[in-house]
C-alpha cells in the first residue's frame, strides 16, 4: 500500500523494488519441499465481517502467523465459546514449516475449520497455502478447509473500528508503526 488514508507526513519517502527468493521467507530450498503454489493452494479469504462470524465456530482455530513480537502486542481474542486461538510463537517465519509439521499442531488442526490472520495478508496467503499443500501429499490430516482474513488485521481493525475480537495493537511495518483500536465502550 503506497497510501490508504495515511497522513502525508507518513509515507514512505520513495519505493523500491528488488527481486526476492521468496516474499515470506520458509527456506523451502529442496525439491520436496519447494513454496507451494499460490493459485493452487490458497485460503479462502473471507472479509472481515465474515471472518469475525468465523470465529464465533466453535469447530474452528485460529492461528496468528506473524511473530511472536507483534502477538505479544496485540492479537484476536476469539470469543469463549467460539474458535479455539492457537499462538505458534514463531520468532520468524522461517518457523512456520517446522511448527505445521509437528504432530501436536497437526492434531489441534485435525478435522477443524482453519483461520488464520497476519498483518496485512501476505503472510497468511503463503501460510494457507503451505498447509493446504502439506495436507494434499498427507492422506492422514485433513481439515475442514483454511480461511484467511482479507487484508489482514488492519482492514479487520478498520471494519472494525473498536477492536471487534481484536485486543491490544496491531504492529505495522511503516511509519504509523501501530494501529490501535479505538478504545471499547
Amino acid at each position: 500500500k503506497i497510501s490508504d488514508d495515511i497522513p502525508h507526513s507518513k509515507l514512505f519517502k520513495s519505493l523500491s523494488v528488488k527481486k526476492a527468493k521468496e516474499l515470506v521467507a520458509y527456506g523451502l530450498e529442496t525439491a520436496a519441499d519447494k513454496a507451494p503454489s499460490l493459485s493452487k493452494f490458497s485460503g479462502d479469504h473471507l472479509d472481515a465481517d465474515a471472518y469475525h462470524a468465523a470465529l464465533q465456530d466453535p469447530n474452528a482455530v485460529v492461528i496468528d502467523v506473524r511473530n511472536a513480537y507483534e502477538t505479544a502486542l496485540g492479537s484476536i481474542q476469539p470469543p469463549s465459546t467460539g474458535a479455539t486461538l492457537i499462538d505458534p510463537q514463531l520468532r520468524n517465519s522461517i518457523e512456520f514449516p517446522k511448527w505445521l509439521s509437528q504432530p501436536d499442531t497437526k492434531t489441534k488442526l485435525q478435522g477443524k475449520k482453519v483461520l488464520m490472520y497476519c498483518t496485512g495478508g501476505i503472510r497468511c496467503e503463503r501460510a494457507s497455502a503451505l498447509l493446504n499443500q502439506m495436507t494434499a501429499v498427507d492422506p492422514d490430516w485433513d481439515t475442514q478447509g483454511v480461511y484467511e482474513l482479507r487484508g489482514g488485521l488492519e482492514r479487520y481493525v478498520k471494519t472494525f473500528p473498536q477492536g471487534g475480537y481484536f485486543a491490544g495493537k496491531n504492529y505495522l511495518f511503516d511509519r504509523r508503526m501501530e494501529q490501535i483500536p479505538d478504545l471499547k465502550p
